[in-house]
């Protein structure tokens, strides 16, 4: 259970970080930063 809050904590500042970089339009950044990290292969 604890591991499961942990997951949606994480998956929450994940669309929270995401939501503002769509609405300031810095989604090749973004992308670019995905690509960086390696957690997310973007095809």
């Amino acid at each position: 259970m604890l591991l499961f809050f942990l997951i949606f904590k994480r998956v929450a500042l994940y669309l929270r970080v995401f939501s503002t970089i769509i609405s300031k339009s810095n989604l090749p950044l973004f992308l670019s930063l995905l690509r960086q990290s390696g957690k997310i292969t973007v095809k």
